[in-house]
């Protein structure tokens, strides 16, 4: 007997060529938008740096040429909440923006990964011996704006994980 809520459908399965061609398309738009992303980096993020702190934290990133173009750029204001700035706060020591850049995508592909794994046992919870990994990666990482989120480096890499994990442990409560 299952809980009330849980699926207790038969299993289904997507057809072999059909979780083929969604695996390939992801594989190649997550390709492309990595590859995007070693070269066209500026977004929100890179808008809004680096933020009055740097100033006396890193004299070489307020200074920067690469952040000239920023909004933020040598600018006593912040266009974000704390929250962007706490969690990225050590990117701070860097010296330039690429410097930022280039450390931040590792990260962001593993936050990716992170949340696509929290959501797919979030999904086996709520629809046991359900085949739901290929659907599951076809809607996240066919989803144009998180790959763009991910090339500009914004900070909805990091909520979508917040999300995953809320959702999770809401799943979790078996109250």
């Amino acid at each position: 007997m299952t809980r009330p809520g849980l699926s207790s459908a038969p299993p289904w399965r997507l057809p072999a060529w059909l979780s083929l061609t969604l695996i390939a398309a992801v594989a190649t738009r997550v390709g492309a938008a990595v590859l995007a992303a070693t070269s066209n980096t500026h977004g929100d993020y890179y808008a809004s740096l680096p933020g009055p702190y740097v100033r006396a934290l890193n004299p070489v990133l307020w200074d920067s040429a690469d952040l000239q173009g920023a909004w933020g750029f040598h600018a006593d204001t912040y266009f974000h909440g704390p929250t962007q700035y706490l969690t990225l706060y050590p990117l701070a020591w860097l010296d330039s923006y690429a410097a930022i850049a280039a450390g931040l995508l590792p990260v962001y592909l593993i936050v990716l990964g992170l949340a696509y794994w929290i959501m797919l046992r979030t999904c086996a919870r709520l629809a046991p011996g359900q085949a739901l990994a290929v659907p599951l990666l076809a809607s996240t990482f066919l989803f144009f704006p998180l790959l763009q989120s991910l090339i500009q480096r914004e900070f909805e890499v990091v909520i979508l994980l917040g999300l995953a994990w809320a959702l999770w442990l809401l799943v979790q409560d078996s109250k």
